[in-house]
């Protein structure tokens, strides 16, 4: 979706690593299967998602959804799929979420993921190295419980990341709890009174 002075928004959601395989290998799941591991398919898939970007002649793309692939942090945070996110990095593109704030988005204190799973950032919001400058902040959000369902309003936390339009006015890319990613330009969120204040740490 091209957003005018922002760029071109591109959700996406790529396979994660469940185990016993092959579960997850579609849609839709045939005989043979199609990949001999989850490995394989993401980087299916995430060579799709560039070859996408290069064929659509995209000039400003910016990335959101749930990758399944992110870094380690010393604070606990746990890699998953760590190639695939040297390899978003190799192709040039950065995540300033985990650069500033770098809390897990996939949590083990989040009551929807049932404390099965380790802490690990697989949400993200990717920008091209050239984008970087006109970050304002980047942080988690949507991680509270939400009062009318007593819960967070989904099992991954949402990353937002403000930044200065092409025209160097302030706008902002979201992405809302795991799978409704949009854009608001100088716009309220719906769900965040504060949504455009500056970004609290």
């Amino acid at each position: 979706m091209k957003v005018g002075g922002v760029g071109d928004l591109v959700c996406t959601h790529l396979s994660s690593q469940l185990a016993p395989p092959p579960l997850y290998v579609g849609p839709p799941v045939v005989v043979p299967f199609l990949y001999s591991s989850y490995a394989e398919q993401h980087s299916n898939e995430l060579m799709t998602l560039f070859d996408v970007i290069k064929k659509s002649g995209m000039q400003t793309p910016i990335l959101l959804g749930d990758f399944n692939h992110g870094p380690a942090r010393t604070d606990g945070v746990v890699a998953e799929f760590p190639f695939y996110y040297g390899l978003m990095n190799a192709r040039g593109f950065v995540t300033p979420y985990v650069l500033t704030d770098g809390r897990c988005t996939f949590c083990i204190d989040n009551p929807l993921t049932g404390g099965l799973f380790p802490d690990t950032i697989i949400d993200h919001i990717y920008i091209t190295t050239d984008t970087t400058k006109r970050v304002i902040c980047a942080r988690r959000f949507f991680d509270v419980v939400s009062p009318p369902i007593g819960t967070p309003l989904s099992d991954h936390y949402g990353v937002k990341v403000r930044l200065y339009n092409i025209r160097n006015e302030e706008c902002s890319a979201l992405q809302q709890c795991r799978y409704n990613c949009a854009s608001q330009i100088k716009d309220l969120s719906p769900f965040e009174p504060n949504f455009n204040e500056v970004c609290f740490s």
